[in-house]
């Protein structure tokens, strides 16, 4: 065991040399990446300092101390391999035609949202199945591969920026929204189950407070086109609240409610005239997927509580001094934001050349 003990430990000792070796051979990061790049290295030389005091120390040759260099030995390959996921991997895989591409973007966006927080890294190393998500631990946005060469997917990631807007801001933008939704709950015991109102709790807690929050910031940001995108995802996803029963064993709220919430920031930003035609082919959806509504939906879910949450979201977007889509079009000409809703528009009312058209906005971007 004291030999395997040995072996696991200059393997690690190895693998973070040769990691180290590696990120000396990529050239172009600049910005964010140049600055998540440096960050990583000094993890991966820390990691290393443990790796060399443990085994300098000499214990792990005795078999006294196997099973305590064991649990070390097991807590540092955590922390390991959670560099190498979210850190190593996506430098490794940088590139200056789509990280290189985003940075450039991100930039452009965190200038015209106002926003005072540091610039996040991007990286291209996600799937179509997880789709864009964001690692606030990091301050790291992850899109999928080949997303640089297509708009109509971006005002997600104005969602993303959200969640790192959350994890600033989290108890600003819920407020007091938790007590109202304890409140609003209490009303109806006990015709919701009290087990089943525990579940909805925890949800709302753990999970949809933030999802609501960051599809409301978007729509803040991004106007309309979130709501274009929306419908787009609800489309693929056909699945969601098919059924009489509730889900609460996903972390995101049911999509009908979701485009509620955006619905209702849109409303208070005063996109009155553009709701009016998204809101046609959503109800024309909502009868295409036949969608049941689950037992006690509307008191689960109902608009008071959205309501509430949109208009606290809004009053800290405010505070904070984002700036909304509407006054970036009357700061610049032609922000990231206006060209997606272009994108949108133009996919609708042309379909035969929006991809020629995309490909000439990708390259002015």
């Amino acid at each position: 065991m004291i030999k395997l003990i040995k072996g696991l430990y200059i393997s690690l000792d190895d693998r973070l040399d040769k990691m180290l070796k590696h990120l000396e051979t990529i050239d172009g990061t600049s910005g964010p990446a140049s600055e998540f790049s440096a960050n990583t290295v000094k993890s991966l030389y820390s990691l290393k300092e443990r790796v060399k005091s443990i085994m300098d120390e000499g214990l792990i040759g005795l078999d006294e101390f196997s099973q305590n260099s064991l649990v070390q030995y097991s807590l540092i390959n955590e922390e390991f391999l959670e560099i190498e996921s979210f850190r190593y991997v996506p430098l490794s895989r940088y590139s200056t035609s789509a990280e290189g591409y985003f940075e450039n973007i991100i930039q452009k966006i965190y200038n015209e949202i106002g926003s005072l927080q540091s610039v996040p890294f991007i990286s291209t190393t996600s799937n179509s199945d997880a789709y864009y998500w964001a690692y606030p631990k990091y301050n790291m946005i992850v899109l999928p591969q080949d997303e640089e060469k297509y708009l109509l997917c971006l005002p997600d990631l104005y969602h993303e920026i959200g969640h790192l807007i959350f994890h600033q801001h989290g108890k600003f933008l819920v407020g007091d929204c938790l007590r109202s939704i304890r409140e609003n709950y209490a009303k109806h015991t006990p015709s919701i189950d009290t087990g089943l109102v525990r579940e909805v709790m925890d949800r709302w807690e753990s999970s949809w407070l933030e999802e609501f929050s960051c599809d409301m910031i978007a729509a803040y940001l991004v106007g309309p086109a979130y709501a274009w995108e929306h419908l787009k995802v609800c489309a693929i996803h056909r699945g969601d609240n098919n059924s009489s029963k509730l889900k609460l064993t996903i972390n995101h709220p049911p999509n009908e409610a979701r485009m509620r919430a955006v619905f209702k920031m849109l409303e208070l930003t005063g996109y009155s005239q553009e709701l009016e035609i998204i809101k046609r082919p959503w109800a024309q959806y909502l009868a295409i997927a036949h969608k049941i509504t689950p037992t006690h939906y509307e008191t689960i879910l109902p608009d008071i509580l959205i309501e509430l949450l949109a208009q606290n979201v809004l009053k800290t977007c405010r505070n904070i001094t984002l700036i909304s889509y509407a006054e970036q079009l009357t700061n610049s000409t032609m922000p990231v934001s206006k060209v997606i809703n272009d994108a949108w528009d133009y996919n609708r009312r042309f379909p035969e050349g929006y991809s020629k058209w995309e490909k000439i906005q990708i390259g002015l971007l």
